[in-house]
């Protein structure tokens, strides 16, 4: 079951990229507006084309906002405004804070089905190995 709807999600996000996209992700509007298609099409794929789309919307907002804000920290660390061990502290509180209000709107049997982790679990996303002072 959990293959098919693999396969569902992954065609439905091929979908999503052209040869010319790949040329616009630099842009950030660019990459969120791929990042909410990818969401919405997770959602029809692990919770159902209908699912309550309201709930969908909230929580995509909620995710493309902690983009934003994950981008706002990177910058910061890039200049210096923030020490390695405080981003990766403030990030992993934004992705804690981000999953609670997730679940709170989904609920946490919706959530895990949506994200495959339970929310608790949210700082486990951070890919430590691509940060080089993390490891």
């Amino acid at each position: 079951m959990k293959d098919d709807k693999s396969t569902q999600l992954s065609e439905s996000v091929r979908k999503l990229y052209s040869p010319e996209m790949f040329d616009k992700l630099g842009s950030q509007n660019e990459r969120l507006k791929i990042k909410q298609q990818e969401l919405e099409a997770m959602a029809a794929t692990y919770l159902g084309e209908q699912y309550d789309r309201a709930k969908v919307k909230d929580v995509v907002a909620i995710q493309i906002s902690t983009d934003i804000e994950q981008d706002k920290l990177l910058g910061r660390l890039d200049n210096n405004d923030l020490t390695e061990a405080d981003y990766i502290n403030q990030l992993e509180c934004l992705f804690m804070d981000s999953a609670a209000a997730c679940e709170r709107i989904l609920g946490a049997q919706d959530f895990e089905r949506l994200f495959g982790i339970r929310s608790t679990d949210a700082t486990k996303l951070i890919d430590r190995s691509n940060l080089p002072f993390a490891r």
